[in-house]
């Protein structure tokens, strides 16, 4: 695409189209009903599955809520259901909350503090069904000393435990799996009305906190083929959805939408299996210095991203370490290979790879072949492969996946910790299936997690970027951004945010319908 294109879409600004706004019928002008279209139906609303837990949710508040940092950058945190920001004691391992008082649920219940204890062991438990337990088993109590404080104490120092405060907070009385998808109850600016066939319908909630909304009624649909949803939006049928970022240029020059994007903290990575030949940590450099990040990222994503050679990209700033990299050079990753033994046969084949992806994305997909064709250029062969999660999960130390993450990436810790260290009891399956690293890239990574000071912290996650390019435990191929096309229309809307893995059609210009202004 375009260098300029490339440009606005990499700093998370706003493509609009030549449209006039002022075109549109008087009626259309400030809709207060929307109909927004997903790429697949949702698969619940319970905040143990992940739903809503970055504190964006039409339906649920956290204690804490982000909004938009500097473009492109980290969010800051606001209270939401908190009356103000967190304290902690000085190595923060006790954070205490003061909830905001009068608060009322969709369901008429008063919010107090017991209600955040049980909703924070809900996601701590992994027996009634937590999806999310590793995000907060840093928490080892949780206690309501009255109806409106709540303190939280740590298994060890965690200074960015904020991250972890945008939780939904949910009636103790419901907390429920199977009672909470079917019909969820939150304090957010809307409220679950119905689901009917695809759709899914939420009203203003009268008792929001925050206020009356400006958009009455939401509707979420889900159309699973990506040219028809954006067609739609087009022809009327929909005010917004989003759409993959190869059908963004499509677009640009239409003059009934307009074209925003996000940026995203959405990472893109190769896992490196626990195979014979990944072993060796020169292999697997010669592997990152011999994938060609930007390509990747212009070809399957259209240019919408930004390259990344670790876990810690540069929107987190000062703990970004730029030294810290891979330069492609495909004859010094063919030398290294050579170096560590593994030479070519008579077909120019060292080794082979198994390469697989979730059948139902088409970005990770096309990301996977040209990855497998890049790597031909260092005599590996990589097969790409289409499979489900519950194919790929069990054999994650011995295939190779194309991962997709970020799902809390509003602090480093939460991001970045489980791809740098080394496997624990507790570790995803999808975090170092090689279980690669070493002693002392944990005690940094230790270190920098449990830091206070942020001078200090950042220097030590600049220096855990150090140790892990000479032993990296997987390819990071880097962040993609977030593309969504829509009707234009008069509202004033906040800025966008900088979006994590779990996005759709209640991010982008949608993320916070309440505070839309005429």
């Amino acid at each position: 695409m375009k260098a300029s294109l490339v440009i606005l879409a990499l700093v998370g600004l706003t493509l609009a189209s030549c449209g006039d706004p002022g075109a549109l019928a008087a009626e259309d002008a400030y809709p207060t009903r929307l109909v927004l279209s997903d790429d697949h139906p949702g698969s619940g609303f319970h905040p143990a599955t992940g739903y809503g837990q970055t504190g964006v949710s039409p339906i649920y508040d956290g204690l804490l809520r982000p909004e938009p940092g500097e473009q492109g950058r980290l969010p800051h945190f606001a209270p939401a259901l908190a009356a103000q920001l967190p304290t902690h004691n000085a190595d923060a391992t006790e954070w205490t909350v003061q909830l905001k008082k009068d608060i009322q649920f969709t369901d008429g219940t008063a919010l107090d503090s017991s209600d955040v204890v049980a909703s924070y062991r809900t996601a701590q438990d992994i027996s009634a069904g937590s999806e999310v337990a590793s995000s907060y088993e840093a928490i080892t109590s949780i206690e309501a000393p009255d109806a409106h404080t709540v303190v939280f104490r740590l298994a060890f120092p965690l200074s960015e435990f904020s991250d972890r405060l945008t939780y939904p907070i949910t009636p103790s009385e419901k907390q429920g799996l199977v009672e909470l998808n079917a019909d969820p109850v939150g304090t957010g600016a809307y409220k679950f009305s119905e689901r009917r066939g695809d759709d899914t319908i939420f009203t203003a909630n009268p008792k929001y906190w925050g206020g009356e909304v400006p958009i009455k009624e939401l509707v979420i649909t889900a159309t699973g083929d990506d040219s028809a949803r954006a067609q739609r939006v087009i022809n009327g049928d929909f005010h917004g959805a989003v759409i993959p970022s190869l059908h963004a240029t499509k677009y640009l020059d239409n003059a009934k939408v307009r074209v925003d994007v996000a940026k995203g903290a959405d990472w893109r990575a190769i896992s490196l299996p626990a195979t014979k030949e990944l072993r060796d940590p020169r292999v697997r450099c010669a592997l990152n210095i011999g994938t060609n990040r930007q390509a990747l990222i212009d070809g399957p994503f259209a240019g919408y991203g930004s390259a990344a050679a670790t876990p810690i990209p540069d929107f987190y700033g000062a703990a970004h370490n730029p030294e810290a990299t891979f330069e492609f050079d495909a004859n010094k990753a063919n030398a290294l290979l050579d170096e560590a033994g593994l030479h070519r046969g008579a077909d120019g084949t060292r080794f082979s790879l198994e390469l697989y992806y979730p059948g139902q994305d088409s970005g990770r997909r096309d990301l996977a072949v040209q990855f497998a064709a890049q790597m031909r250029e260092l005599g590996i062969s990589v097969e790409p492969k289409a499979g489900t999660w519950d194919d790929i999960t069990p054999r994650m130390t011995e295939i190779a996946v194309v991962l997709g993450g970020g799902e809390m990436p509003y602090d480093v810790s939460m991001s970045a910790y489980n791809q740098l260290h080394t496997r624990t009891l507790t570790t995803s399956p999808y975090d170092n299936p090689g279980n690669y690293g070493s002693p002392e890239l944990d005690a940094l990574v230790d270190s920098a997690r449990g830091q206070v000071d942020v001078t200090t912290r950042d220097s030590l996650w600049r220096a855990a970027q150090e140790k892990y390019v000479a032993n990296p435990s997987l390819i990071m191929v880097g962040t993609v951004d977030h593309v969504y096309l829509s009707r234009p229309n008069s509202w004033v809307k906040p800025d966008l945010m900088l979006e994590p893995h779990i996005h759709g059609a209640t991010w982008g210009p949608w993320w916070n319908l309440a505070e839309w202004k005429r």
